[in-house]
């Protein structure tokens, strides 16, 4: 039913499937209802489908695309690269729908090569993976001479590792309900709100909503380690009230900083430390084992990678953790993208809104944990789709917003909070970012209001000046209100935009002490 992928659009093969399959469905409900002889519609399809020329990428997707359209299973044959187009080698393999999680490694990694196949099958024999490491530079070095191919193999390829990974270690059982995640920074008193919020998951974040003095990560940590103990309780010390831990806390998993972020308080060679690894390595040093005792374990929430080299770095940090504690494989669980199409459950960032998120869900799911059995074929989002801007206008009142948030976030950030409530809305960095970028990106893009001005260095910075006595008038004494205005005019007035927000204040920050 698809005798060569190369010659017909990748979709056939899988919407005659579907077809078929519908066609029986549809025969299947007319005899139903009519109340005749009851048949088994259904017969299996075994799919004949090629490797393609695309490496792991092609066989993943037409293996994906045919379960979704109900195929038993899929034959594939080897397709070899060249001027003939139905160019056969030898091997064949036909692979049940189920188990394409795996045999895709096996099959599409090394029907995909094409630098010799039969050499590596000679080569291997003799000389194992040394043979394949040396086919796989080959790979690499061709990508100067614009073999992409490869290089979109192995970007690409990370997400389907991922997927072979979870189906063999397993989601841990307190993992699998995630409905509602409340996340938050570590202080002490959050600590224990979030675990007795009513939340399944509480992610401790060290990174957009801590600010990285010594003082918020040393006893953050701290604070974590007497909950996994269950040593932690809080007095507020102007109400007098008693804060505890209550007999069903949320399962607990930490976020640690980025690996953009650095850690200025301790150097290795002269050289500040990685924020990420220091949050992780106190954290699974102090912690791990004890995790496990509970019968629970550390888990990751891994923020902000940009391309496979990061999860390859965090993958290697991990093992060497795991074989320094003398951990099992697998033990440190990272979340770092969703594996499924459709959404388990959503963050929220107060414990009043843990009900309200959950109810959403519950009518949904119901007793379900999750929904990873949920496909979503009916969208196929387009590359247009994809790139389309946003509509609206620009408005002063817009510039003025942004400019408040910015100014509001750092100067709080300055004394030590990071996470904020400004206009009945939870900031943290990754929302103060938003805000300066923009205003970064209108003042340099020369971007007009919708009254027809241009927004500009100078108009910029007057309305900073007029917001910040605003706030003057209601801060408290002591305020880093002109710390933060300065910080801000420096940030929107520089050629180059900068790449994250707390870099500068973090630096000002570390210089006084804190």
């Amino acid at each position: 039913m698809y005798p060569d992928q190369s010659l017909y659009p990748a979709n056939s093969g899988p919407e005659l499937a579907r077809r078929i399959n519908k066609t029986l469905e549809r025969a299947s409900q007319i005899e139903q209802s009519e109340g005749g002889v009851q048949r088994d519609w259904f017969a299996p399809i075994v799919a004949d489908a090629e490797a393609g020329f695309g490496g792991a990428l092609n066989c993943f997707e037409i293996m994906k695309a045919y379960i979704e359209a109900g195929a038993a299973g899929v034959h594939f044959e080897d397709q070899l690269a060249a001027e003939k187009k139905c160019g056969h080698l030898g091997g064949k393999a036909e692979l049940g729908a189920m188990g394409y999680k795996f045999q895709f490694i096996t099959l599409a990694g090394f029907h995909s090569v094409n630098f010799g196949m039969f050499e590596l099958a000679r080569n291997y024999k003799e000389r194992g993976m040394t043979a394949y490491s040396e086919l796989q530079q080959a790979e690499f070095d061709a990508e100067k001479n614009g073999y992409t191919a490869v290089r979109h193999q192995r970007e690409v390829g990370t997400g389907y590792f991922d997927l072979v990974t979870m189906a063999v270690a397993g989601t841990p059982n307190d993992l699998q309900d995630r409905r509602v995640e409340i996340t938050g920074p570590c202080d002490r008193k959050m600590v224990i709100n979030a675990l007795n919020s009513g939340a399944k998951t509480y992610m401790a974040d060290f990174e957009d909503s801590t600010t990285p003095t010594w003082r918020n990560l040393i006893e953050g940590q701290k604070n974590l380690y007497d909950a996994i103990r269950g040593e932690i309780s809080y007095q507020d010390p102007q109400s007098g009230k008693q804060y505890e831990v209550g007999s069903k806390p949320a399962v607990l998993m930490i976020r640690p900083r980025g690996w953009h972020l650095p850690e200025l308080h301790v150097k290795v060679d002269g050289e500040p430390m990685s924020g990420s690894i220091f949050d992780f390595a106190l954290y699974v040093f102090n912690n791990a084992k004890k995790l496990m005792e509970n019968g629970t374990g550390p888990y990751l929430y891994l923020p902000k990678m940009e391309n496979y080299h990061e999860a390859e770095l965090w993958n290697e940090v991990l093992d060497a953790a795991e074989d320094y504690l003398k951990l099992p494989r697998g033990t440190i669980k990272d979340k770092i993208r969703e594996a499924t199409e459709g959404h388990d459950g959503t963050w929220v960032a107060h414990p009043g809104l843990v009900n309200v998120a959950a109810e959403a869900f519950n009518e949904v799911m119901g007793i379900k944990p999750n929904q990873v059995d949920r496909q979503r074929p009916d969208v196929n989002p387009s590359a247009a789709d994809l790139i389309q801007f946003p509509t609206g206008e620009r408005s002063e009142v817009g510039l003025r917003h942004n400019i408040n948030v910015t100014l509001g976030y750092l100067e709080s950030w300055l004394r030590g909070t990071g996470c904020v409530p400004l206009y009945n809305l939870m900031e943290d960095a990754a929302t103060a970012e938003i805000s300066r970028s923009q205003i970064w990106q209108w003042i340099h893009h020369e971007a007009k209001l919708n009254d027809g001005r241009s927004v500009d260095l100078r108009m910029v910075e007057n309305v900073i000046k007029e917001e910040k006595t605003k706030w003057s008038a209601k801060a408290e004494k002591g305020n880093r209100l002109d710390d933060a205005a300065d910080l801000l005019m420096k940030f929107v007035s520089d050629k180059n935009l900068k790449e994250f927000l707390t870099l500068d204040a973090y630096e000002k920050l570390v210089g006084e002490g804190h």
